[in-house]
């Protein structure tokens, strides 16, 4: 997935009973201009897996809603 296909990134940071966590989600604009969500969690500096949250494609404000 190229980075120039995200609209949206949101990015938290949880340091909650001595973890150091990271969550990413990300919306994405796909060639056939729908949107998918996808998302990555796990220890702060490691590198995430990104998953797709949404198996279907979805309008601009599905993808907001979800």
């Amino acid at each position: 997935m190229s980075n120039k296909n995200i609209i949206k990134n949101i990015t938290l940071y949880s340091q909650k009973n001595g973890s150091d966590k990271v969550y990413v989600l990300q919306m994405n604009l796909m060639e056939d201009g729908s949107y998918k969500l996808f998302y990555g969690n796990g220890k702060r500096g490691t590198t995430l897996k990104i998953k797709e949250k949404t198996k279907v494609p979805l309008t601009k404000k599905e993808a907001e809603k979800e």
